[in-house]
């Protein structure tokens, strides 16, 4: 993730709480994708839901690079699509 000006926050729904999450970092463990660079994120007391669009993708590919990291396989599919992307994790 890029260090920014604002936190950025996810809304669950169910209990009207927000998650902060202006600690989390991208590393080799996701590709370098910034996850949290879309300012909706959305929980459904389960899951987070947000959208990673195709640029964060790309420059992805170029942190890996830097890094000399090995993208997966799954993510190098992803990076001539041009659309968004939704992403939903699951909570613990």
């Amino acid at each position: 993730m890029f260090s920014t000006a604002y936190s950025i926050y996810a809304y669950n729904m169910i209990t009207d709480e927000t998650i902060d999450f202006s600690g989390i970092i991208s590393d080799e463990s996701n590709d370098f994708i910034s996850l949290f660079f879309n300012p909706l994120i959305f929980s459904d007391d389960v899951f987070l839901y947000t959208i990673v669009y195709p640029h964060q993708i790309r420059e992805a590919e170029q942190k890996c690079k830097e890094e000399n990291h090995q993208m997966s396989v799954k993510h190098q599919k992803l990076i001539n699509h041009l659309n968004p992307i939704l992403v939903k994790f699951k909570l613990k």
